[in-house]
């Protein structure tokens, strides 16, 4: 039996479990805007497919875009998260859709990631997984990370700013700004590639002034990233990010 989690899009949402939660829902303005996601980075987040019908970086991209200028009163779903247990009894395998009953093909790193990039279009987390399986507490731990639904729910204005796909690097920068704090910006730097990079995204491209950094801390590990003069630069590897939150100096 597959129960569906959601978590909306403010931390002071309560959290339902089960079918009746489609009826809560279903009165909600909630809208998708996306294809089917399912656990396969190729072909929904594989840099090959940037610019193709089914990225959902270009779902993302675009609906940010839409978001930023028409600010409408409903939620954009990108999708149910097929992290956990997923798949059918009695479906065959295959490499994309519901298929036969399976642990999901994302790795930790890559749910972190996708989970990032909801949370920055604010998405309601909609996990469809098995929550009786083996493991079904540590994704719901991921998906309810107290940090990451705080940077959510203050997140605004959220939106893709830089996007790098050549033969020397891979990567795609978003960024967003805080509804409670004006000394205070969130960075995401995602990593496309399938292995590991080493990304200098300079301040000036952030809008943020060098001398005016304060601290940089990562959001999924708590740590504090180096600040330097030239930019922000993080080490990633295969499909990771580095979701930050900057604290600037306050202006007088």
């Amino acid at each position: 039996f597959f129960f569906f989690f959601f978590l909306l899009s403010c931390t002071t949402c309560p959290l339902f479990m089960g079918r009746c939660a489609l009826a809560l829902l279903s009165s909600l303005a909630v809208a998708r805007v996306t294809d089917d996601f399912w656990d396969a980075w190729d072909p929904y987040m594989n840099a090959d497919n940037i610019n193709s019908r089914r990225s959902h970086w270009d779902a993302a991209r675009d609906t940010a875009a839409t978001v930023l200028h028409t600010q409408p009163t409903f939620w954009t779903d990108h999708d149910m998260l097929p992290f956990g247990r997923i798949g059918h009894e009695g479906q065959p395998c295959r490499p994309t859709g519901p298929g036969c009953p399976r642990m999901s093909r994302y790795t930790t790193v890559e749910q972190k990631s996708i989970l990032t990039l909801w949370a920055l279009v604010k998405s309601p987390f909609i996990l469809g997984a098995d929550l009786t399986a083996r493991g079904a507490d540590d994704v719901v731990d991921m998906v309810v990370y107290p940090p990451l639904l705080a940077a959510k729910d203050d997140c605004v204005r959220g939106h893709e700013s830089k996007r790098v796909n050549t033969t020397d690097a891979g990567y795609i920068v978003w960024q967003g700004s805080s509804q409670s704090s004006d000394t205070t910006r969130y960075v995401a730097v995602f990593n496309l590639w399938d292995k590991s990079q080493t990304v200098a995204v300079p301040w000036v491209e952030l809008g943020i002034v060098a001398d005016n950094v304060n601290t940089v801390t990562d959001i999924w590990t708590g740590n504090n990233v180096p600040v330097a003069t030239s930019g922000l630069k993080t080490s990633l590897t295969s499909h990771a990010v580095l979701f930050a939150v900057i604290a600037t100096k306050q202006q007088p």
